[in-house]
């Protein structure tokens, strides 16, 4: 009779294979330990618990070897006989390349019409994190203190060309300074009771 942890250890060494396809990390001793407090529960919640460990969803889909493609690879496949199977890849003429679990990583080929023979239930793990929407990154960042000098500092280059400006006009401005003009006010001929100003250089 095969005890509850060796019933599950076939599909626990398929979730690492495809774990590592996605680089998720998990301690396996943990997937275990968490396994054999669900003694009593059914196999497909045991089942996505374990999923959840390495941050994998787990679906189960229709046994239909039409629906395997390259687009939806990896996949897991449970065979009769109770054994667990992870399909790596799938060429142009149909032969699926698969790796059994205990057979440690050798593979194995089968075409379409030998997979159908065995297939029994054909499962879908795929990571539970998405990967991020760059359209929305800047609204849900965390704050940041320095904000305000990434944004001053974004664009430091162009300061230099305005501190260059402002020197020459301040440099041109300096002979008023030496050369002071004389003011005079005079009376406009065109109305009398405003006044006009000149200035003279001295």
């Amino acid at each position: 009779m095969v005890s509850f942890h060796q019933q599950y250890e076939p599909w626990l060494q398929a979730m690492v294979v495809v774990a590592k396809r996605y680089r998720l990390d998990f301690s396996q001793e943990h997937v275990r330990v968490t396994i054999s407090h669900e003694s009593e529960s059914p196999r497909q919640l045991v089942l996505e618990d374990m999923a959840r460990q390495p941050g994998m969803g787990l679906r189960f889909a229709p046994a239909d070897v039409a629906l395997i493609d390259p687009w939806r690879l990896p996949l897991v496949a449970e065979f009769t006989g109770h054994q667990v199977a992870v399909i790596n890849r799938m060429d142009s003429e149909g032969n699926i390349s698969l790796q059994l679990s205990g057979e440690g990583g050798l593979e194995i080929v089968l075409t379409r019409a030998e997979l159908a023979a065995r297939l029994v239930n054909r499962v879908v793990l795929r990571p539970l994190e998405s990967t991020p929407d760059a359209r929305v990154d800047d609204y849900i960042k965390p704050y940041k203190k320095s904000w305000f000098w990434q944004l001053a500092l974004k664009d430091w280059h162009r300061y230099s060309e305005i501190m260059l400006v402002a020197l020459v006009a301040n440099v041109l401005a300096l002979p008023a300074c030496f050369f002071p003009c004389r003011c005079m006010t005079a009376w406009c001929p065109l109305s009398p009771s405003r006044r006009c100003g000149c200035c003279l250089a001295g």
